[in-house]
């Protein structure tokens, strides 16, 4: 939609528009800026994140091997649940520390 909307919009040269004169260009930019906000990670976090995202491959092979004699797209679909019930809690703790903003 915002995309759109700035794209159409034509100006004659020299002529500043103001949020207020165009308020879709308005809300794409706070748009933006809470993208922008929103992706800044910290470093600590994301590299705890990684390794449990690795930690979770063995234990949902696991978990696949121990219900190997079921069929596959029933174990994939258990495998998964399992996966959930385990790293929801994992991730909860992940994302729920304190960082220090300098």
């Amino acid at each position: 939609m915002c995309a759109t909307k700035v794209a159409t919009h034509t100006r004659t040269k020299g002529s500043a528009v103001s949020e207020e004169a165009d308020p879709f260009r308005g809300r794409c930019r706070r748009i933006i800026s809470h993208i922008k906000d929103k992706m800044t990670v910290d470093p600590k976090t994301y590299i705890l994140y990684l390794a449990r995202w690795q930690l979770s491959t063995p234990i949902l092979a696991l978990v696949l091997i121990g219900l190997s004699s079921i069929s596959k797209w029933n174990a994939v679909v258990i495998a998964n649940l399992v996966g959930g019930l385990i790293f929801f809690w994992v991730d909860r703790i992940i994302f729920s520390f304190k960082t220090k903003q300098n």
